[in-house]
């Protein structure tokens, strides 16, 4: 195993250190990210459009910024895009998340204006379980999100926070 991790870095090396052709053509690549990222400061995520959503929320304060966009496809799915900008990177989120507990009795959540009631839809995979705390007035929404592999806190979504419905 250490000889591949040896020749894994020399490979590595000699592909950074080389001056030919595909040199060249990968720093063009490198240029044309940079242009997406452009975007992505301007607060467009590059797979997020605000027209494939019915309902969009958004938080933003200082360097920090996070958009969902919400299609309800009935009153126990729906279809989410999550996109949360924070240094130092980026992350996504998106699929279909289920309101387990669609027949039961809701939920309230709590702002400063008092208590609201909230539907809340669950995505879950092998590394993380995302939650979206709807409000049933559909105005706001609460993101959770349970990290079950690793350690790693730096590139989460913003969570427990208010987030306003802009559409």
């Amino acid at each position: 195993m250490k000889e591949y991790k040896k020749i894994f870095l020399i490979l590595t090396f000699g592909f950074i250190s080389c001056k030919n052709n595909e040199a060249s053509k990968n720093v063009k690549t490198v240029e044309a990210k940079t242009q997406e990222n452009k975007n992505i400061e301007k607060n467009i995520p590059s797979k997020f459009s605000q027209k494939d959503y019915s309902l969009v929320f958004q938080y933003s304060q200082d360097e920090e910024n996070q958009l969902l966009g919400i299609n309800i496809v009935d009153k126990k799915t729906i279809k989410f895009y999550l996109f949360t900008e924070t240094l130092p990177c980026d992350t996504e989120y998106w699929g279909i998340a289920k309101n387990k507990n669609w027949n039961g009795d809701g939920e309230i959540d709590e702002d400063e204006d008092g208590g609201y009631f909230v539907d809340e839809y669950f995505k879950e995979e092998k590394k993380y379980l995302v939650g979206i705390r709807l409000a049933t007035d559909l105005s706001k929404v609460k993101i959770k999100y349970i990290q079950k592999d690793s350690l790693d806190r730096d590139c989460l979504p913003i969570t427990e926070i208010i987030m306003k419905r802009i559409k």
